[in-house]
């Protein structure tokens, strides 16, 4: 029983773990929108098992949902990343107004001495 329910703790902490980045503090923390999934929906709509097997949560069922999720949600972040990427540039160059003149910081130029 007490087996039972560190793996259970245990999967419910995965979805925490699975949507953390590495801090990196040189670079604007990036927040993307990775929906993770669920044991139960993945036993019964892409396994199609009956609802007692999926209650049973076999140990070989586990791994091949944790599989099957990493993969997925490593899709996911790969996509976001992309979608993110191509926004900023879409932003950044394709809609800026290049009419316009960019502001120019002051330069305060040495005194000679």
């Amino acid at each position: 029983m007490n087996r039972a329910v560190s793996l259970a703790l245990a999967l419910a902490a995965l979805p925490l773990l699975a949507t953390a980045e590495p801090i990196n503090t040189s670079a604007p923390a990036l927040s993307y929108n990775i929906k993770t999934l669920s044991f139960d929906r993945w036993c019964q709509d892409e396994q199609h098992y009956p609802a007692s097997r999926c209650e049973q949560r076999l140990s070989g069922d586990v791994v091949a949902f944790e599989d099957y999720r990493t993969r997925v949600e490593r899709y996911d972040l790969q996509y976001e990343k992309d979608r993110t990427k191509q926004s900023d540039f879409e932003r950044d160059v394709l809609r800026h107004d290049h009419s316009q003149q960019q502001p120019v910081p002051d330069v305060i130029a040495p005194s000679p001495q």
